[in-house]
């Protein structure tokens, strides 16, 4: 099972430089941790001052980037 998940989520993690290159050992461990989360229109994924405790990869959509005031930051 865990040879599944890292073949499946090795082409998305390999995109993030930070990954990129780490051992095999290393990728397995970092894939047995991670999440599935579906997230519709509209909602919020995480809202600016919380503490971060987690990465997110966007595999399919779009997200965009609001201030506090509701202004979308361009990233």
């Amino acid at each position: 099972m865990r040879e599944i998940l890292l073949h499946v989520t090795r082409s998305h993690i390999n995109k993030v430089d930070f990954f990129k290159h780490l051992p095999e050992s290393i990728l397995i461990r970092v894939v047995a941790h991670l999440k599935s989360e579906i997230y519709l229109p509209g909602d919020v994924i995480i809202s600016a001052g919380s503490s971060g405790y987690c990465m997110f990869f966007i595999y399919h959509g779009i997200v965009a980037v609001y201030t506090p005031l509701g202004r979308e930051v361009k990233v």
